[in-house]
């Protein structure tokens, strides 16, 4: 799992409500009205016009009418709604714990005052900013309704966004700022783009069938008595996402994500919990497991549970060569290269009423310098469907803010810092938008990938790659090293000479960050796929093992384990 908690996100709600986003996901739940396909398709082109009609129309009058006496008029609007149909349905056990579905459609405004060279945006103020109106768009197609939130919308951003624009301008004018940091536009121009012909994946949203294939799929832990808490739970997200900016750039992007993650968890006689879980990310029904195939993983990870109870605590410090095998090697390579100080994500420093300026990301001053192993290779592949044949989850045509990925955009080259991933706010070494605005289309303002790839150059296969760390292990005084292959939950082997493995558990590792990426001894020449979902889907390519050079490994110095349930679990009563 992803930094923790970040798969099953599908299912939080949340709101992020500014100046330049607002949207509201609460219970993304939603179900499809079964009708003729030909009524289907006709009353969705309906939809589709009466929708981009409202929002373009709504958005040029603002342009034109939004002015004061004393305050200067907006130069540029943009306006997106998202039309949701989703739902999320859990059991555990054999009985369904939550089942819902509702119709969602949300919106986001971003409305820009001053020029392009200086807007009221990368300011930090008194006044903080703006905000809209706190509303939804209507669910029917109604022009009137869906215009309605959008007037609303653009009034209050325009009155806010004004003030903040005077003030920053007040600010300017008062501050000593770098000429350098003012020559820096606030908002990148960039091309018209109309796409409104994109093929969509279908969904289907059956409750009462899916109803009963978690429930018979959530039975099976109930063989396992040691288990103190399970649970499936299925998420489906099918979406059309609808844009226009008064550049004349216009979308309508169909976005679509099937989540089954499956749980459990358990506690030692120490009172450690210890927890797994699996996760099937896809973009339709159709690539669902059968009920049969589902089964049978849950029987796995009761199984993985069990073995990961009965392991050893890790009983001494290990500092020596360590081995990550794929998922680990994904969930860690993303980890570490896209937050934190190491984040290939450009971000602006904005300026500041107060004088102190604080933000933007510090291994823009890297640029064209090493900043991991020159082995290492990271391309961002967002613009690219395919990739040897396999559709691409993460694969994006468009960006939230109407800009078209590259195919391909290397990031890192033999270890040199070459860009960094970035919307259409300008920072000093990547002036320009290379179409990563891609959490815009979940109503959020952060720049991320859709595809990932790292490539390591110096290849070699896995029994290879086991024998040196072993042969290196030995040079440091260990008949023994460790394999990674989970991180959230940490699940580490020991491998010991002889090629047996041995899972242990308490483990932690110290040392894990991005300088660990500036020492591997090697990788593997077979490459591993991995999708997920981290505020958008998303697909990350690397080597199926690395094996860094020295990590530590020691025992969790962590001391909160709990008393077992007084009452045993009613699972443990005999039927």
């Amino acid at each position: 799992m992803l930094v923790s908690k970040q798969i099953t996100d599908m299912k939080q709600s949340y709101i992020t409500t500014s100046k330049s986003m607002k949207f509201n996901i609460t219970k993304i739940f939603i179900c499809i009205l079964l009708i003729f396909p030909s009524e289907t398709i006709f009353a969705q082109e309906n939809k589709d016009a009466i929708i981009s009609k409202a929002i373009q129309e709504e958005v040029e009058r603002g342009l034109a009418g939004l002015k004061l006496e004393s305050l200067k008029p907006p130069f540029f609007i943009s306006y997106t709604l998202g039309d949701f149909k989703s739902m999320a349905i859990s059991a555990s056990l054999g009985s369904i714990l939550d089942s819902g579905y509702a119709p969602v459609r949300t919106s986001s405004a971003r409305l820009l005052i001053g020029d392009y060279q200086c807007t009221d945006e990368n300011f930090t103020g008194g006044s903080g900013g703006g905000s809209g109106y706190d509303g939804t768009p209507c669910i029917d197609n109604d022009e009137r309704g869906i215009r309605f939130t959008i007037w609303k919308d653009l009034d209050a951003i325009y009155k806010s966004a004004a003030e903040t624009y005077e003030e920053k301008i007040s600010t300017i004018k008062q501050l000593n700022i770098p000429q350098k940091d003012l020559d820096l536009p606030d908002w990148d121009k960039t091309p018209t783009v109309v796409m409104n012909d994109i093929p969509g994946k279908e969904i289907d949203f059956d409750q009462s069938k899916y109803e009963d294939y978690l429930k018979q799929a959530s039975l099976v832990f109930s063989d396992y008595k040691y288990i103190l808490d399970s649970g499936v739970s299925l998420n489906m997200l099918s979406s059309k996402i609808y844009f226009y900016n008064t550049e004349k750039t216009s979308f309508q992007l169909p976005i679509s994500c099937v989540s089954l993650i499956g749980r459990v968890s358990t506690m030692t006689e120490e009172g450690e919990t210890i927890s797994d879980y699996f996760s099937i990310i896809c973009k339709d029904t159709k690539s669902l497991p059968s009920l049969e195939d589902l089964k049978k993983k849950c029987v796995e990870l009761a199984e993985r549970l069990q073995s990961k109870t009965k392991a050893p605590v890790i009983d001494e410090a290990y500092t020596g060569p360590v081995l990550y095998e794929k998922q680990a090697v994904a969930e860690t390579f993303y980890a570490n290269f896209t937050q934190g100080g190491s984040s290939l994500i450009a971000k602006r420093k904005p300026i500041s009423s107060s004088g102190y300026s604080y933000g933007g990301n510090s291994l823009e001053e890297m640029m064209d310098k090493r900043i991991t192993s020159r082995e290492i290779t990271i391309e961002d592949l967002t613009g690219t469907k395919e990739y040897n044949g396999k559709p691409l989850m993460g694969y994006y045509p468009i960006d939230g803010e109407g800009v078209v990925p590259p195919a391909k955009l290397t990031l890192v080259e033999n270890g040199i810092l070459k860009t960094l991933l970035n919307g259409r706010v300008p920072t000093p070494k990547v002036p320009h938008s290379n179409g990563h605005s891609l959490s815009s289309l979940n109503m959020s303002s952060s720049i991320s990938s859709g595809v990932l790839r790292m490539q390591y150059a110096n290849t070699q296969d896995v029994q290879s790659l086991r024998k040196e760390m072993l042969q290196r292990a030995k040079e440091e005084g260990y008949d023994y090293a460790y394999i990674v292959r989970g991180v959230a939950p940490l699940s580490v082997y020991r491998l010991n000479a002889d090629g047996s493995e041995q899972l242990v558990r308490s483990a932690v590792i110290k040392n894990m960050n991005d300088q660990a990426f500036k020492r591997i001894i090697a990788a593997s020449n077979k490459e591993f796929i991995h999708d997920t979902v981290a505020g958008n889907l998303l697909t990350i390519i690397v080597p199926d093992a690395i094996l860094f050079e020295e990590l530590q490994i020691q025992k969790t110095t962590t001391d909160n384990y709990q008393k077992p349930p007084i009452v045993p679990h009613p699972n443990t009563i005999n039927q």
